[in-house]
């Protein structure tokens, strides 16, 4: 069965629900009440989009004292939708007192104190019965987003620190390769004859070497749409400035990958449900990489372990080409990591 259809075999019953009350009380009260009951019946699908509304046209109804169904469910809608909880109790308050005040229809003869406390009493319970359910399953459904949003929070990071294992085995095998066969193969030229054959062969092995050291090591900026990608549609990445990519230093590129790739984790990790934005400042002469989370740091996700070497490690990474790096609480609220690359320490240029 489609959602559509038991969405109106749902609506369908609560207005059956209404009608068969009125019909059932039709005789108890007097004739104009039948009119408006019917109308606040049929407003009643109605209750989810105008729940205010619907509440307001059943108040006639309600005041018979024995048409109670065509309050309580738009009152249990206004509850559930989130609606602020003033006013929540205010309409919950508005609707136990039509109910429980002794109109002189209501009954035949005056109330005494013992009916107008039972009466008060039952319109009581049939108040905030709605209300608390309502409020219970909005709060069900808040904590059940969030947990929702938390756990693709604990996916991006785990994708983060997956990418990060990854380039730092990339590393490990490209100094690797180059402290044992690019080693060797410096040996082979150097102590070949210039015209041997051989040590031309050997010498573009080695060119072939340190090109594929150079693939293997940390990625650069071409790689860093993918990795804020992968922490998901909150996440951004704006470019600034018009110097192009092949003036950056590899270096400096793999330097602002890395700072990207911590401060992205630790966005993750601290501020889960905020948004960020990535944003690299390419001049001529230096890089400036900023990553701003809207939201306030928070205590880390249970079960996530830190990953790299963090802040410091950054600083280290940084200072090793002269820059500088910032982290801490941005000036209009949220959590901001700024480093500054210059060009001048970072050979050599791509291209």
């Amino acid at each position: 069965m489609s959602i559509s259809k038991k969405h109106f075999l749902a609506e369908a019953a609560v207005v059956s629900l209404a009608l068969v009350e009125i019909g059932a009380t039709r005789t108890l009260g007097p004739a104009w009440v039948l009119p408006w009951a019917v109308v606040a019946a049929l407003a009643l699908p109605f209750r989810n989009r105008f729940p205010q509304a619907v509440l307001a046209a059943s108040m006639p109804a309600l005041a018979s004292s024995y048409l109670w169904l065509p309050a309580i469910f738009p009152l249990y809608a206004l509850a559930r939708g989130g609606a602020p909880r003033a006013r929540v109790w205010i309409w919950a308050g508005s609707v136990g007192l039509v109910m429980a005040f002794p109109w002189p229809h209501s009954l035949p003869t005056a109330w005494s104190w013992e009916q107008a406390i039972l009466h008060a009493l039952a319109a009581a319970l049939l108040v905030i019965a709605p209300v608390g359910l309502g409020s219970v399953t909005a709060a069900h459904r808040e904590l059940t987003d969030k947990a929702c949003e938390l756990v693709r929070s604990r996916e991006r990071e785990r994708t983060l620190s997956a990418i990060g294992a990854v380039i730092a085995e990339r590393e490990r095998i490209a100094r690797d390769m180059h402290d044992s066969l690019a080693y060797h193969l410096s040996l082979i030229v150097l102590k070949l004859p210039a015209d041997d054959p051989v040590r031309q062969h050997a010498v573009e092995a080695l060119g072939e070497v340190r090109r594929t050291v150079g693939a293997l090591e940390t990625p650069g900026l071409a790689e860093l749409p993918a990795l804020v990608e992968a922490v998901g549609p909150h996440a951004s990445l704006s470019y600034l400035g018009t110097t192009s990519r092949a003036r950056c230093p590899l270096p400096v590129q793999q330097a602002a990958y890395r700072v990207a790739q911590e401060a992205l984790a630790n966005a993750c990790r601290h501020a889960p449900l905020a948004a960020v934005r990535v944003v690299v400042d390419q001049g001529p002469d230096v890089l400036a990489l900023t990553v701003h989370s809207a939201g306030p740091p928070t205590e880390p996700l249970p079960g996530i372990a830190p990953g790299g070497h963090g802040l410091a490690g950054l600083r280290r990474r940084v200072s090793d080409l002269h820059g500088t790096l910032h982290a801490g609480p941005a000036p209009g609220g949220g959590f901001r990591v700024r480093a500054v690359l210059p060009y001048s320490y970072a050979e050599p240029f791509l291209g």
